[in-house]
This record gives C-alpha cells, structure tokens and sequence, in this order.
C-alpha cells in the first residue's frame, strides 16, 4: 500500500468516524418465540397459536378476540361471555379435507379459518371448505364466517371465503383491553402474537430501505477504500502467522525437535493454530499446544492470549486420568503447575488439559511484546513434553 494511498484513507476514514454514528443503523427486531425455535414460517405452529388465542377457556381474556375478528366482517358480536365456544385444529370434512381452524360459537356461528403464511392456496380448497362449511351450518340452522388469512390479506379463489391479512387482524386484537396482570402469562402470549405479526408477517413494512449507515456503506468509494484495507489487513495477518510459526520451528530445533519430529500446523485462515511431536497423535489421542483467535486479538487490540495443551480424539479420557494420576503422585509437576501460574484443566468438553493467560504490551504498537510472550509460552510449556511421552508410553505398554 502507497503512503499517498494511506493518506487518502485516513482522510476518508476519518470523515466516517464524524458522520456514520449519526446515521441511523438497522432496525433490530425483537426475538419472538416464533423466532426463538425457528417456527416463523411454520404454517401449522401460528394455526395453534392463532387457536389459542381464539380460545376464550384458554387465552385468558375471554371472548373479545372472537368478537373482534367478527367485527371485521360486520357480523353480530352481541354474545354472552359465557356461551359455548369450541375450536378445533385441523377439522376433517366427510370428504377427507381438512380446515385449519374450526370454531363453533354457541352453535349460532360456525366460522372457519384457512391459514396460509408463505404459501398460496392450494387445488380447489375453498371451494370444497365452502361447500362442506355450509352443510355443517345448514345442520344446526347456523350462521358461517369463512375466512382466507395470509399475512397480506391474498384473495381466496372461491367467493364465499372473505381475505383477511394478519395486519388487519392485529389492529383489531390491540384495540381490547383488559386486566395484563390478572393472568400475566397468557397475556404475554396475546402480545407476544401481535409483536411478532407487527414486525414480521408485513411484508410490505418488513423492509421500507435501507439503514443510512448501510446506504454509506454501499457507496462506491467506501466499499473500495474498505476492501483495500481489509486486503492489506490479510496480508499482513499472514506475515504475522508465519512469524509465529518460525519462532516456533526455531525454538523446537534449538531443543533438538526439528521438522522431522515435529508437526506444525499453521494456517492464516483457521483461528486456531497448533503443533506436536509425531507420536502424540494416533493410536486413540492427539495431543498438542495450541494458540488461538490470533485474528480476533489483532482485530480487537487484546494484549492477552491463552496457551494450551490440548487433548482430543476418542482415547482422550484414558488420556486425562493417566496424566493425572502422574501429577498427583509428581511433587515437582504439581509446584512447576503452581510456580508458573499454569492451570492443570481435566476439561473433557473444551480438550483442555494445561492452560494458562499471557500479558503483553500494545500488539498493534509493539508486536515484538508479544513474540516476547509467545517464546514464554513455548518455553514454559517444553516442560510438560517428557510428562506427555511419559503418559503415552504407559498408555501403549497397557
């Protein structure tokens, strides 16, 4: 990168560090419970919860959410609070169809809800579910409200079913009020319903544009000044890896483990770097030293980074017991462990068996304060290796 070319950057940069705080940024949507188990397209999941809802022996609040759905249709909603209401889920018509929402109001009004979220609708439905609604009223001498719901109100194909959008449908359920305290659970499911439909199922509100910080992002020059820097960033965290790993050939061969007995795996684009003798891996275990999130710590500035042994591979628990035994009977392991401040871990989940936090100075001011770290670590560290040839052999000889 040219020193014109990074003052040009800096300029730019520094204009963005002025302006983008101001601009507005995405909108962040609440984590419904639809969202939460990943049901906000599951047709039949919001059948049942638009069922509950409906349901004045369950809901909570009693027969206003029935009245205000009947309302929308200018329908007769004079009806006692007590009368007899019965929904069921998935009712089957003598011709083997299925509604998705059946309800039975006092046997006075038979009103029948077709759901569809994301889908249209499907064959001759509301053909047969009109046909088939009115034999089951013309039984009782009833009245039928017959229902299309989508989320954007989609025209049903037969003209006996009236559309009716999610939206319009929450705007009459926000107008009931009633006592949020007398059953708080049941009245976080009727909110928890009209939050999600409010910032979810409008398809036309869901994404009006785009945030001001995504339409300065998007602009030409940023975009180019942006991936010219992250270019050089890569770049240079390559440089940085390999540094590492030299320093870390460099030390094995002064110990007398050069490339022909060691392992040393080292990969820019893996956040997490490790090395090993030849023999610590196979037979059931793989046992190594690892450092990772190098990238996240120059991203992030951190002057820290953990060094581990760790333990893997299917034999890992006869790993972690055979080491341990050792070290409970080895005085001079469990104070070098003390000494050092190096934590022994039997951390089966993590792979964990030795760790421990290294301190240095500004990475990005200084780098050399954290190869000076890193040497600690590898020096520190070379302790262990006769205890792990020592685990492994007793593990082969048993």
């Amino acid at each position: 990168m040219l020193d014109n070319d990074l003052d040009q950057y800096e300029k730019i940069f520094f204009e963005m560090k002025q302006s983008v705080p101001s601009l507005s940024g995405p909108i962040k949507k609440t984590e419904t419970i639809p969202v939460i188990f990943n049901r906000q397209y599951d047709e039949n999941f919001f059948s049942y919860y638009l069922a509950f809802v409906l349901n004045p022996a369950k809901n909570g609040i009693g027969l206003a959410p029935i009245k205000k759905l009947m309302s929308i249709f200018q329908m007769d909603s004079d009806l006692e609070e007590d009368c007899d209401v019965t929904i069921d889920r998935e009712y089957m018509f003598e011709n083997n169809r299925r509604i998705d929402i059946l309800i039975n109001v006092d046997d006075k009004i038979l009103i029948g809800i077709e759901n569809k979220l994301y889908a249209g609708e499907g064959g001759n439905q509301t053909f047969d579910y009109n046909k088939s609604l009115n034999i089951l009223a013309e039984e009782k001498g009833m009245k039928t409200l017959k229902i299309f719901l989508s989320p954007n109100g989609i025209k049903p194909k037969n003209d006996g079913f009236h559309e009716l959008s999610y939206k319009k449908l929450i705007e009459r359920f926000k107008e009931i009020k009633f006592d949020y305290f007398k059953d708080i659970r049941k009245s976080f499911l009727f909110y928890e319903l009209i939050t999600h439909v409010e910032e979810y199922m409008d398809i036309k509100k869901n994404f009006k544009e785009f945030s001001g910080k995504t339409k300065f992002y998007l602009q030409k020059d940023t975009i180019a000044v942006i991936k010219a820097l992250k270019d050089a960033f890569m770049e240079d965290l390559k440089q940085f890896v390999a540094s590492i790993e030299e320093h870390t050939r460099i030390f094995f061969s002064s110990k007398g483990l050069d490339s022909e007995k060691m392992e040393f795996k080292f990969k820019t684009e893996r956040d997490w770097q490790n090395f090993y003798k030849n023999e610590w891996a196979g037979q059931g275990f793989f046992v190594h030293f690892e450092i990772n999130n190098i990238k996240e710590m120059l991203e992030t500035n951190r002057n820290n980074f953990d060094f581990m042994i760790h333990v893997e591979d299917y034999k890992r628990k006869e790993f972690y017991d055979k080491f341990k035994s050792i070290y409970e009977k080895d005085d001079k392991l469990k104070e070098y462990c003390e000494k050092n401040d190096i934590q022994f871990i039997v951390n089966l989940k993590d792979n964990i068996l030795l760790q421990k936090e290294y301190i240095f100075e500004d990475i990005i001011a200084s780098p050399e304060s954290f190869f000076q770290s890193y040497e600690k670590a590898l020096e520190d560290f070379y302790f262990f290796v006769d205890y792990i040839d020592e685990t492994i052999n007793e593990l082969i000889k048993k």
